[in-house]
């Protein structure tokens, strides 16, 4: 367009990061079957692709294997940072896994999408030795997917912090006067997403979901009986009609919805929820999505 590249990808993260690297003077300027070409300062390097590890929602993260000209293996890896940082990568610089930690915070109350960045050098024979499970999981006749992801994980391991990315995710026109039209009708929104907690609050409060005269419950906890005593300390407070003059919201992360999702706790998690004038549920998986809506379909259906 106008005699300068324009990129077109499949999300947004992916057209950003390559913006960005074009703007340092990393161009990508095309592909060819398993072969991309990259300008690097002026100079053409041609990479051969040897494997893509695709994203998947139990992975929550993706990585890619090519080769140099010079012969070298390097993995690069984007994903999830509970999932980067939760053990993927080498914190062999903690000044460098600090930094990346609290520019992530940062990123996240701004309500901007993170990404944590890695990679990896591979010795040939590793690879080589890496390559034959992997064709041999893709051949797999049972559990293809599962096989692949688990051979996945044995290359996606000792990572190189990079660093993190951070993108905005620009809410479409017209989100957040619609959202306040539902809420003053006194229809209850509830928005389950992948982002994780801070992003998930800042967007609410972005698109009016959430607002500042809500009195807003967090829970987070870890373990089923620390979420379990959440969860009736909660229903105490609002039992006691102390938030009669407020509207309230909840925001609930994957990891204690898991344990508020048993069946001793799902009916509680129910009677809080319907409480709230708006629900955010975040870091949470498809199947997790599913079984929230399956919960009040099956008792407030």
């Amino acid at each position: 367009e106008d005699g300068k590249i324009k990129y077109a990808a499949q999300s947004p993260d992916e057209a950003a990061l390559v913006d960005a690297a074009k703007n340092f003077r990393y161009v990508f300027t095309g592909r060819n079957q398993n072969m991309v070409d990259i300008c690097c300062h002026g100079e053409k390097i041609t990479y051969e692709v040897l494997n893509i590890l695709e994203f998947n929602s139990d992975r929550k993260r993706m990585s890619v294997i090519v080769k140099g000209p010079d012969g070298r293996i390097k993995l690069l890896c984007k994903g999830a940072d509970n999932v980067m940082l939760g053990g993927r990568v080498k914190v062999d610089d903690e000044r460098k896994f600090n930094a990346t930690n609290a520019h992530l915070e940062e990123f996240s109350t701004e309500g901007l999408r993170t990404l944590v960045l890695a990679d990896k050098d591979i010795p040939q024979h590793v690879y080589d030795e890496w390559s034959a499970k992997y064709k041999a999981a893709a051949l797999s006749l049972e559990n293809r997917a599962e096989e692949v992801d688990a051979v996945a994980e044995l290359i996606e391991q000792d990572l190189n912090l990079i660093g993190a990315s951070a993108i905005e995710d620009k809410l479409q026109e017209g989100v957040p006067q619609t959202i306040a039209s539902l809420r003053k009708a006194n229809i209850r929104v509830w928005v389950l997403t992948g982002d994780k907690q801070e992003t998930a609050i800042n967007i609410g409060f972005a698109c009016q979901l959430l607002t500042n005269q809500m009195e807003l419950f967090v829970i987070n906890e870890r373990g089923f009986e620390e979420v379990g005593e959440k969860l009736r300390a909660l229903k105490e407070q609002i039992d006691s009609d102390q938030f009669t003059q407020r509207e309230l919201g909840l925001v609930i992360d994957g990891g204690a919805l898991g344990y508020a999702l048993d069946d001793t706790l799902k009916l509680e998690l129910l009677a809080i929820a319907e409480q709230c004038a708006s629900v955010v549920c975040c870091r949470v998986s498809p199947i997790q999505k599913a079984l929230v809506v399956k919960l009040v379909k099956e008792n407030r259906g």
